[in-house]
C-alpha cells in the first residue's frame, strides 16, 4: 500500500534553541498527525530523538495506522496517543495490555 508523505512530517522542525518554543512547535506537530488519524488517514511520520530505541531510530520514516477497536493495538506496538491528562501526544512503544472492565 503507497501513502503520501507530507513534506511537514518528512523532517524535523520542531527543535528549537530554546525548550518551550521546542514544546509548542511539537505540540503543533503532534496535532498535525492526530488530525490525520481521526480523519481515518494514515500518517507517515520522520522521527527524532532516541525515546524508542531500538526499535526506531532518530530519522527513521514510520507509519502511523488509525485505530478503531482496542483489538488492533498489540503488545509490542508502537502507537500516537494521548500519554498524560493534558492532552498531549507521543508515539509511545506499547510493553503490556490490561484488561478494563
Amino acid at each position: 500500500m503507497k501513502h503520501e508523505v507530507r513534506p511537514e512530517l518528512d523532517f524535523d522542525w520542531t527543535i528549537a534553541s530554546d525548550w518551550e518554543t521546542e514544546t509548542k512547535l511539537r505540540e503543533e506537530r503532534n496535532n498535525i498527525i492526530k488530525r490525520e488519524l481521526q480523519y481515518g488517514r494514515h500518517v507517515l511520520y520522520r522521527s527524532s530523538g532516541w525515546s524508542l530505541f531500538p526499535r526506531v531510530h532518530s530519522n527513521d520514516q514510520t507509519i502511523y495506522a488509525p485505530v478503531t477497536r482496542d483489538e488492533q493495538v498489540q503488545e509490542g506496538d508502537i502507537v500516537f496517543y494521548e500519554v498524560q491528562p493534558r492532552g498531549h501526544f507521543y508515539a509511545h512503544l506499547v510493553l503490556k495490555k490490561a484488561l478494563h472492565n
